[in-house]
């Protein structure tokens, strides 16, 4: 159930006394997650929304984790609900749907890396980890993708090549062992 103190803390008297209602089922979260991908689609997000939506995220997640699981939970599956750093307009931030940006990587080193060159999930205040509940949902986990999966990582020597004679004269008396 969602505390409707916690999310409308200027009506709380409203619900918990004209109407009689001191809590919202998880449903009421979802329907309005849908709604506001809906109202910011393809929109640079102000820090109010961007702040209000990962708190979001992470009452659902708590949701998921007490397997209180809203019943219409899947209907966010494919809907632009993750705010994450926009590549393409210098870091402003845009909802995304999934299986449209990465999750960023635990130590951060790909992420500083690629900031500028894919969308990443980005969450307010919030450990991406907060969220961890919601995005194991089988429905979730098959739209998820990571940096640490797509990122080849390719040696590259630099220098001159030089020829150490030292190992060289080493391992070629090896190779006449093996020939006898």
């Amino acid at each position: 159930m969602l505390a409707i103190s916690k999310w409308y803390p200027d009506m709380h008297s409203f619900f918990q006394k004209k109407l009689g209602v001191p809590n919202a089922p998880d449903d009421i979260l979802v329907s309005e997650l849908l709604e506001l991908a809906t109202a910011h689609a393809e929109q640079a997000l102000s820090h109010a929304i961007h702040v209000r939506i990962t708190h979001m995220l992470d009452e659902l997640s708590s949701a998921v984790e007490t397997e209180s699981i809203p019943s219409s939970i899947h209907s966010l599956c494919e809907a632009a609900i993750f705010p994450t750093t926009s590549p393409s307009s210098s870091g402003s931030l845009t909802l995304r749907s999934l299986d449209q940006c990465y999750l960023p990587d635990k130590s951060g080193t790909y992420a500083t890396a690629f900031k500028d060159k894919v969308p990443l999930l980005q969450l307010n205040s919030v450990p991406i980890d907060r969220i961890t509940p919601l995005l194991s949902l089988a429905s979730f986990k098959r739209r998820i993708r990571t940096l640490e999966a797509v990122v080849i990582r390719i040696p590259v020597i630099e220098g001159e090549r030089t020829l150490d004679n030292e190992i060289t004269s080493h391992y070629t008396e090896r190779v006449e062992f093996f020939e006898r």
